[in-house]
């Protein structure tokens, strides 16, 4: 029984890092899903068709949702609902013996306080505060570099003379090298450490980045593309894994909390990106310079990773 206890908590812990990954890849999937949805409803209907389309379909999509959605089994344990826990961690793992008794090493400690719901200010505040500001360093920084890239990248292309299938070829690349990646991410930062596998993506997409701007100035039309697919295994592969991040930094009581304002200050850096390539450009910087300023940008996102990992083993 007691092997059985510490492989339950060991499930409890991890198990949370799941389904932010798999939400992630079929959010990826729905960037190559709209653009082909588009292309047939737009000539027939018109661009507001498309905003019909969007908002009907998350509502049709609740239900469902509400249904089957769980929760975290950390987040069930600490309610009192270990039935539940179990149930959920054997759809994970159906290999998990029926006896298993689930417990967790949680403690209410590292709360801010029960029965309070938290705040930004618990976030940034005593020991959490640099823990919080590296993790909004990689989310604005990987969001940054992943939407620049998906902003800019067709511009550039077309601008150089491809014709319009390669140009949309290699936007669509970049988001099915991410859904593919996350096929081998995910797993790796479960089976390992997920902060250091995930600072070793952004170093890949770092290099691959720089890499990218270099064949879009007089690489072949083969280079280019096999170089924007993986160079989104790194980057929009790296914006669906750092999610699960912060499921694993934060406990239970702050997790919503703390992946909010994450998922917030990342959008700031996804605002920031497009519009300062786009002043870059303008100003008569070269596509493979800034592509060069990107990779710095993902090689911050890597040390701000690794120095969480720290911090999280300390």
């Amino acid at each position: 029984m007691p092997d059985q206890m510490v492989e339950a908590t060991r499930w409890a812990r991890s198990a949370v890092s799941v389904s932010p990954r798999r939400k992630a890849a079929w959010f990826a999937l729905g960037f190559v899903a709209a653009g082909i949805v588009s292309g047939v409803v737009i000539p027939h209907w018109g661009w507001r068709a498309m905003f019909v389309i969007g908002g009907i379909v998350p509502l049709v999509l609740l239900v469902p949702l509400l249904r089957y959605f769980p929760d975290s089994p950390r987040y069930l344990l600490m309610r009192g609902a270990p039935t539940r826990a179990h149930a959920t961690l054997r759809r994970i793992d159906p290999g998990l013996p029926a006896d298993t008794v689930i417990r967790t090493d949680y403690s209410s400690a590292e709360e801010p306080g029960r029965g309070k719901v938290p705040m930004v200010v618990d976030l940034v505040r005593g020991r959490w505060f640099l823990s919080t500001l590296l993790l909004w360093t990689a989310f604005a920084a990987n969001l940054a570099a992943f939407y620049a890239i998906q902003s800019w990248l067709p511009t550039i292309v077309g601008s150089l003379g491809a014709p319009s299938r390669v140009v949309i070829a290699s936007t669509v690349l970049t988001t099915i090298g991410g859904i593919l990646a996350a096929i081998i991410i995910g797993p790796a930062m479960d089976k390992t450490n997920p902060f250091r596998t995930l600072g070793i993506v952004y170093l890949g997409g770092a290099a691959l980045v720089a890499a990218l701007g270099w064949v879009i100035g007089g690489g072949s039309t083969w280079a280019l593309l096999g170089t924007a697919f993986l160079t989104g295994t790194c980057v929009t592969g790296g914006q669906m894994s750092v999610i699960a991040l912060a499921t694993v930094l934060y406990p239970p009581g702050m997790r919503s909390t703390g992946v909010g304002w994450a998922l917030g200050i990342g959008r700031l850096g996804g605002i920031a990106g497009p519009l300062i390539v786009g002043s870059a450009l303008g100003a008569g910087f070269l596509p493979r310079d800034v592509f060069f300023a990107l990779a710095v940008v993902l090689v911050v996102a890597s040390i701000s990773v690794l120095m969480l990992e720290r911090r999280s083993r300390a």
